[in-house]
């Protein structure tokens, strides 16, 4: 059984990664009974920051990224304190360096919140950006498992170079 606050197993889905904690938030990669591809989580929680708390996160989107393997993206974000904007630059300026990878691996983007500063902080950050793969803003879990089921069931390439070859993983 899970920690309170941290994410747990329940029934339908499993953990291939993870969940690992960085302090802010918890990185995992699962496998979701009724969606083709797996799905990267991370979940907020009501801790503050750190410029190394936020790197090691990001490292480990990386090193799930490096796995090369279609996958969607869940952040949810209804638990965590607005970040600075020094850490925005940061998330972003690692976006930047890392969108092939994000473009040829990420099928779909969901973000999980419920607060106005962070809707305005997100489609702030989705208008820099401007990732081309389905996106959408949810209310909860419900929403973007149905969001994922409906848009992001088929892998293809988003990068420039428009390739829509399935590849690595469960494809429909």
């Amino acid at each position: 059984k899970a920690a309170q606050g941290e994410p747990s197993c329940d029934e339908g889905f499993s953990f291939a990664y993870g969940p690992a904690n960085f302090g802010f938030c918890y990185v995992s990669l699962e496998e979701r009974e009724g969606l083709n591809l797996q799905r990267i989580r991370v979940d907020g929680r009501k801790v503050g920051f750190s410029d190394e708390s936020l790197r090691d996160a990001l490292a480990a989107m990386e090193e799930i990224m490096e796995r090369r393997v279609p996958v969607t993206v869940t952040y949810d974000v209804r638990n965590v304190p607005t970040p600075s904007m020094k850490h925005v630059r940061e998330g972003l300026k690692w976006a930047g360096e890392h969108k092939e990878l994000l473009d040829e691996y990420i099928q779909g983007i969901t973000v999980i919140l419920n607060s106005w500063v962070l809707t305005k902080l997100a489609n702030f950050v989705l208008s820099v950006l401007k990732p081309p793969q389905p996106t959408k803003i949810c209310r909860d879990e419900a929403e973007a498992i149905a969001f994922l089921w409906a848009k992001c069931q088929t892998a293809r390439s988003w990068g420039g170079g428009g390739k829509d070859a399935p590849r690595r993983g469960k494809t429909a």
